[in-house]
């Protein structure tokens, strides 16, 4: 009898342990954010949600923060382009099939001069909002693991 209600809390705690991990892999990750990209919408130091869950029955929207996997690491960024759309940026300030995009996020704008070009399908653009210390990337549907969610 003593050995069966040992053995209790110790199957209580393997459930957990692998419910917590199962959450984690394929539904919900914390995450802290590292580098000023994001600002000022997310600052270093924040703690934010990942959820993998969001894109299961539709696509990332224009203005979704993504989190993206390079293969090495996770990034954080903004999606502002959309498959089949022609994007570019004059002067920092992005252009969607030639019209001006709005971003009242963005408060620290680049110099960026990208030639218009298509947006491949399955594809996206996206940047961090501090266009100053920013990647601007091109990144294939498959490489978005999920939509950022903060709880302010």
């Amino acid at each position: 009898m003593n050995a069966r209600l040992s053995r209790t809390p110790l199957r209580r705690l393997l459930l957990v342990v692998v419910l917590a991990w199962a959450v984690r892999q394929w539904a919900w990750t914390p995450l802290v954010i590292v580098g000023n990209s994001m600002q000022p919408t997310l600052r270093a130091g924040s703690m934010v949600g990942l959820n993998k869950l969001a894109y299961r029955l539709g696509p990332p929207r224009r203005g979704d923060v993504v989190g993206i996997w390079t293969g090495r690491d996770l990034l954080v960024k903004r999606v502002v382009g959309l498959p089949g759309e022609e994007i570019g940026a004059a002067g920092g300030v992005f252009r969607v099939n030639g019209s001006p995009l709005a971003e009242p996020y963005v408060q620290f704008s680049g110099l960026e001069n990208i030639a218009p070009a298509q947006v491949g399908a399955d594809r996206f653009v996206v940047a961090g909002d501090n266009r100053q210390a920013t990647l601007i990337a091109v990144v294939s549907r498959g490489r978005i693991v999920g939509r950022v969610v903060t709880w302010r």
